[in-house]
């Protein structure tokens, strides 16, 4: 970064904060960038097996909670004009509200 936009963007307590970060993650990304590296080859390669690393995560019973009803709540609107089977097909959607433009 160059010493104008130091000045303009951080001030002395943000650049400090920025440098112990990079002082603490530097090594941290720099392996994380090798790894990526190495793991591209490999997918080059053809070795596309799953990584041994992430198998806890895969092999972990998922439960996901259900969708709120505002979700669930279903409209339709049919725009530009609609057809005769475009209407039918909308009135048994099951939608909460029906809208069309019947400018045809």
């Amino acid at each position: 970064m160059t010493q104008l936009l130091r000045e303009r963007i951080l001030d002395q307590a943000a650049m400090g904060a920025l440098e112990a970060l990079v002082a603490v993650c530097e090594q941290l990304r720099r392996d994380a960038l090798h790894h990526r590296e190495e793991r591209r080859r490999m997918l080059r390669a053809g070795d596309v097996a799953l990584l041994s690393g992430t198998e806890h995560i895969r092999t972990k019973a998922w439960k996901v909670s259900p969708a709120p009803a505002t979700l669930m709540e279903r409209r339709v609107e049919l725009m530009g004009g609609a057809s005769r089977s475009e209407l039918v097909n909308g009135m048994n959607a099951g939608a909460k509200s029906y809208i069309a433009d019947l400018w045809n």
